[in-house]
């Protein structure tokens, strides 16, 4: 192993001897380990590098680095007694050309990458070419991050369409409270993606957009021409939706990505007043049509891991959402509204006696009046955002009145 065939740098015929004595030994206690080493790379470096996992897009080009390093040491290890200062020095230079290498094959890499993903393309928008690499390595690649800050998890009333963006003045309580319940979430430091339960986004089974940019949905109509100009040009997450879209897999619900979703003013109305930069990837969520509080509250536990992300999850809907008693006189739904935060609130249920009292919340006092029989949709982020917090305490953020209707907002911690 250390003959003068395979070591450039062999030494006298004394160290050549010495180094040949020693050679069982070495293969017995270090050669075999390395070989294991090398053999297991891709392993070891998901493991090491966890927190970097940008690193392991480049699990080739270090195993290279492995290598060369190696074959350095060995190179040199025949120089160490006789030649100390000329083989530090060599290790140091092959060192530098080794990371002037990994530079270079870094960006070839990523190019290579980029080209890729837009020969893969299946529509316009399936890529995520807006979004920071770093951050969709991170989504990509691990399950196992963990983020600096873990957000509570939020249920907004989202309002009247577009009317809280446009500065209508019955709705300025409502938006009023938007911030006071963010702020002390903003404490928390950026999130790294916001993905919102749509009461707007019903479909028949779980349905995550993963569009990388999405378009606007104006989904509503008799509202000024400024109404249909808004732009919220937040980012999507192919790779985040699609890593949700497994997760619910997992756990035996029939999910699957909606490329082409768009955002409903459920998510960007909300966001243009709490998000206004629109610089983090937003990622649209969808309820369920069939209205099913057990099946939304399967749902956000299949989801409630990627907490640890740094996702920040809002549930967008509204606590009173019947139609009949709008622009009445007093505030309905207090009943109901009441209803709801003494089980979400009450500190002597346990975390599975909450969500099994909320998977009956059909039966709650005050709901006909709150939820029309058949218009549950706007209900269900909140038995989404139950689910995610997995059954923690909920808290009463905002208390509301809106057009005859009361409204109460909740923060999971």
């Amino acid at each position: 192993m250390f003959s003068e065939n395979l070591c450039p740098f062999h030494g006298t015929p004394s160290q050549r001897r010495a180094m040949k004595s020693l050679s069982p030994l070495l293969h017995e206690r270090l050669c075999i380990p390395l070989a294991f080493l090398v053999s297991d790379f891709n392993f070891i470096c998901a493991n090491l590098f966890a927190r970097h996992v940008y690193m392991i897009h480049h699990i080739q080009t270090l195993r290279v680095v492995v290598f060369v390093l190696l074959f350095v040491f060995f190179s040199t290890i025949g120089r160490i007694r006789r030649k100390m200062r000329s083989s530090c020095f060599l290790l140091v230079v092959s060192i530098m050309i080794v990371l002037a290498v990994v530079h270079d094959s870094t960006a070839q890499q990523h190019s290579q990458t980029h080209d890729d993903g837009r020969l893969h393309r299946k529509a316009a928008d399936e890529t995520d070419d807006s979004i920071p690499s770093a951050m969709n390595g991170r989504f990509a690649q691990t399950a196992d991050l963990v983020a600096q800050h873990v957000f509570p998890v939020v249920f907004l009333n989202h309002g009247g369409g577009p009317l809280p963006v446009l500065g209508d003045d019955d709705h300025k309580p409502l938006v009023a409270a938007w911030r006071k319940v963010m702020a002390p979430i903003l404490g928390y430091g950026k999130p790294r993606a916001i993905a919102v339960i749509s009461a707007h986004y019903e479909t028949h089974q779980p349905r995550v957009g993963g569009s990388a940019h999405p378009r606007m949905l104006y989904d509503y109509g008799g509202f000024p021409p400024e109404s249909y100009k808004l732009q919220y040009p937040a980012p999507g997450s192919s790779l985040l939706a699609r890593r949700m879209v497994q997760q619910m897999a997992a756990a035996g619900l029939t999910a699957a990505v909606d490329e082409s979703r768009a955002f409903d003013h459920g998510v960007f109305v909300p966001l243009m007043m709490m998000f206004p930069d629109a610089d983090i990837p937003v990622i649209p969520i969808s309820v369920l049509r069939s209205q099913n509080a057990a099946e939304h509250i399967a749902m956000g536990r299949a989801l409630s891991q990627f907490r640890k992300e740094g996702v920040l999850f809002i549930g967008s809907g509204s606590s009173m959402h019947n139609f009949k008693y709008f622009w009445g006189p007093g505030a309905h739904g207090i009943e109901f509204n009441n209803a709801l935060t003494k089980v979400l609130s009450d500190a002597t249920l346990t975390a599975e006696e909450r969500i099994e009292q909320m998977k009956s919340v059909r039966t709650f006092p005050g709901v006909a009046e709150a939820q029309p029989e058949g218009g549950f949709e706007h209900l269900m982020p909140l038995l989404t955002c139950v689910g995610i917090s997995e059954g923690s305490l909920g808290r009463e953020a905002s208390n509301v009145q809106l057009m005859g209707a009361n409204l109460r907002d909740y923060v999971f911690e």
